[in-house]
């Protein structure tokens, strides 16, 4: 049964993007958490911000493009940039990744050599 698989859009004014290559074939199985494609940037310095969540942990990154963080009683607030005058909002630097869990928050740099290739 065929599925719509829409691309996310990489910027706010992203209107189309370029799909570089199909990591699954037709007839693949594909999981919750596969890569199934790459998106080819036309720029490359293109800004770039990613969010995934699955119920227990949420991944943003930062790639050229402003990230937020929140830390509040009730949990975790990302944004693309604070929404009030709270002096508890902090900048993710640039090219980072955050992971939200129950156990806290996590900030690694991203490695710009690496390349995911493939399906899990």
């Amino acid at each position: 049964m065929p599925i719509n698989i829409l691309m996310p859009a990489l910027s706010p004014t992203m209107e189309k993007g370029n799909l570089a290559k199909w990591l699954k074939k037709e007839g693949d199985k594909v999981r919750s958490g596969d890569i199934i494609a790459e998106i080819g940037a036309a720029d490359p310095l293109a800004r770039l911000n990613v969010l995934a969540a699955n119920g227990s942990r949420l991944l943003a990154t930062t790639w050229g493009d402003t990230l937020s963080i929140l830390r509040r009683d009730d949990g975790v607030v990302l944004a693309s940039e604070p929404y009030d005058d709270a002096p508890d909002w902090d900048d993710v630097p640039d090219r980072h990744l955050v992971e939200v869990t129950a156990a806290g928050v996590t900030m690694s740099p991203l490695n710009q050599g690496h390349s995911r290739k493939g399906s899990r």
